[in-house]
Formats: structure tokens, sequence, C-alpha cells
């Protein structure tokens, strides 16, 4: 664990290992909540979320140099508007750090485009699963009518924004 940063609650009496040190690739979990019910999702939802902003902040900020950070869920973007606040926090104080964030992409609208030309998301690697060129299917996919058509709009403002867009699929 030395140089690692881990977040320790004494009062559950737990250690969890955040950031491995020496590694050029952590991802941090920012909530077990989600919108979608994925049929392949190996980390099924829960209905309650802890904020843990501050804390994920304060490891970025002492991450390794050069690492890149990951966010994951659950859906991020369900706190879009702190998610947004830490990367660009971070981004101001570490311009040497890269994200990678795995999302949805239910939840972006036209009012982020400006936000999205934000220096700090020059640094930002959007993941996003596209399971079929097919509506009705990616919506069976993800438990989630009307999916497709909101992902195709919000994959149309990443773009707009030009911002990096990973596309994540599952061999059917």
């Amino acid at each position: 664990l030395v140089g690692d940063v881990v977040f320790a609650n004494p009062v559950a009496g737990t250690v969890h290992r955040w950031l491995r040190s020496g590694a050029k690739h952590n991802t941090l979990l920012v909530t077990e909540r989600c919108d979608q019910l994925c049929q392949m999702c190996s980390q099924p939802p829960r209905k309650t979320h802890i904020d843990m902003f501050p804390y994920l902040e304060d490891a970025c900020l002492v991450a390794d140099p050069g690492a890149q950070i990951g966010f994951s869920g659950g859906e991020p973007l369900l706190y879009k508007q702190q998610l947004f606040e830490l990367l660009e926090r971070v981004s101001a104080k570490r311009p040497d750090l890269t994200f990678h964030i795995l999302t949805n992409a239910q939840h972006f609208t036209r009012a982020d485009l400006n936000r999205l030309s934000h220096p700090a998301y020059e640094r930002v690697l959007w993941g996003i699963p596209l399971y079929s060129s097919n509506p009705a299917i990616h919506d069976d996919i993800v438990v989630k009518k009307g999916a497709f058509d909101r992902l195709m709009n919000s994959l149309s403002i990443l773009a707009r924004a030009g911002q990096a867009i990973e596309l994540r699929t599952v061999i059917l």
C-alpha cells in the first residue's frame, strides 16, 4: 500500500484502495445508482448514494504524475454538476492528469455545450456503451425505453463540443 491512496472508514472498520501507486489507470466509483438496468451489467444499481465527491477530488489531487483517472458507477452523470465541478477544479491544479468517464450518456443537454468547451474537458475520454444500431434492441438491452434516441442526442452534443468519445459494445 506504500504510495497508494486509500479511503479508511473507521466507523465501518473498512479500508478501500482507491488509487494504486505506479498504475497508469485507476477508476473511482462515483455512485452505485443508475437509471438503466443493462442486462449484462456486472454491477447492478443500488437505490442509495453516498456523496464522496470531496474525497474523490482529494484522491485525484494526490494521484501519481501523469495518471489517468477513471470515473464509473452506476451512472456518474446522475451527479453531472458535481462531476463537472470536480473535473474543472482538479484539471486546474493537476494539468498532467487525464480522465476516462464511463457513462450511458443519457444526461447531456444542449446547455452543456458551452461548459464542455472548457479546457478541462480536453483531457476527458467519454466511454459510452452502444449496444445496437436498432433503437428497440438497444433499449431492450439497457431496459429503458427511449434510451437509444437520448444516446444519439447526447453523442451529437459531445461531438459538437469536440469531445473524445469511445464507443463500447458487447458482442451479441
